[in-house]
């Protein structure tokens, strides 16, 4: 069967069952999780949880987690040095506290603070940055480092403004690494999804935190309802 011929019979379609067709039709409407899962079943597995740290310019300290804010550094310790730069001083990039992140960042035991530095300066061949990751108990820094070495010559892009941070747990499931033969499944109806409604697997639907305001509502009239395991009502 053509792809066009497919389109004008799409609710009879085997590639996609009848009664999980999205519409533009104003109607019920639900969250990320349920909306991804109901219209493709198929990388409900696939979910990971992961960790949105939301950074806003802010004033952040030492004993905050922050990111391109000041790092909780012992001024015994050695700061962080290229060794593609001539030595060239690293510059902080996040610094995490597990009390900001509790139960969804896998800590070092022993360790409550995630420190994450990079070289502010382009390397050669596909290396971008060339970072450094340090572990550490923050009960256990003494004297704090007040005014770390800062770099001879660097991009400014690679230097992030200090920003607070307000970490937000979201799931998420996969798009650009899908295996192949899940991508053949589905690219039909990814596409045809956005053809028909605007939205976008990748942008609204495999990522948590598109922005579905600005998107037709789908309509879920034609999904399974989950109690019933008919049509969910309108």
């Amino acid at each position: 069967m053509s792809t066009s011929s497919c389109r004008r019979c799409f609710r009879g379609c085997p590639r996609w069952p009848s009664r999980m067709w999205p519409t533009r039709a104003s109607g019920s409407w639900c969250g990320h999780e349920l909306r991804t899962t109901l219209l493709f079943p198929e990388v409900a597995p696939l979910r990971k949880e992961t960790v949105r740290l939301h950074p806003r310019v802010g004033e952040p300290t030492c004993r905050d987690s922050s990111v391109g804010g000041p790092l909780l550094w012992p001024a015994e310790d050695a700061w962080p040095l290229c060794s593609e730069r001539e030595g060239s001083p690293m510059v902080p990039v996040v610094q995490i506290y597990r009390t900001s992140v509790p139960g969804t960042v896998p800590f070092p035991e022993g360790c409550d603070l995630l420190q994450v530095l990079w070289c502010p300066r382009k390397h050669s061949g596909h290396r971008w940055i060339v970072p450094h990751v340090q572990w550490r108990k923050a009960g256990l820094v003494g004297k704090v480092l007040e005014t770390p070495p800062c770099p001879a010559e660097l991009w400014k892009n690679y230097v992030p403004r200090p920003c607070v941070v307000h970490p937000e747990l979201v799931t998420e499931y996969p798009y650009w690494d899908l295996h192949d033969d899940m991508w053949d499944a589905l690219e039909f109806r990814f596409l045809y999804l956005d053809q028909e409604t605007g939205w976008d697997y990748q942008s609204h639907l495999g990522v948590r935190g598109g922005s579905p305001e600005r998107k037709p509502p789908l309509s879920l009239a034609l999904l399974p309802s989950p109690q019933r395991g008919g049509r969910a009502g309108r």
